[in-house]
């Protein structure tokens, strides 16, 4: 006899009835129904209040005047674009008030010392 003599049928557990291949398929479909059923269940029913303020902040409301974040992004990318300019000015604005500070005073100490 051959290997393929001896293979249980398709659906079948080794060393099992067909009597008890029966029951665990149906012990496996009520499980993974009661998963889909569980999965399925929400916390909040639709539409939900949580829903409604995720997606008002993510889409907006045009008749409440409130921009979603397609608006604001980019809204906030060129504000942070300027702050970060002003940084660079600001910066620039502190060196060259050093620079100026430190040629004035040389300017003062040479004159300082040739007046001596």
């Amino acid at each position: 006899m051959t290997e393929e003599q001896h293979a249980p049928p398709a659906g079948a557990v080794p060393g099992f009835s067909p009597q008890q291949v029966w029951v665990l398929d149906v012990v496996a479909e009520r499980a993974a129904q009661k998963a889909i059923d569980g999965l399925i269940k929400r916390d909040c029913p639709l539409p939900c209040s949580r829903m409604l303020a995720v997606e008002q902040v993510v889409f907006g409301r045009a008749e409440a005047g409130l921009a979603g974040l397609d608006a604001r992004v980019p809204a906030n990318e060129r504000a942070i674009a300027e702050v970060t300019d002003t940084i660079v000015w600001l910066k620039r604005t502190i060196a060259g008030a050093f620079a100026a500070g430190g040629v004035a005073l040389a300017v003062w100490a040479l004159e300082t010392l040739l007046r001596h």
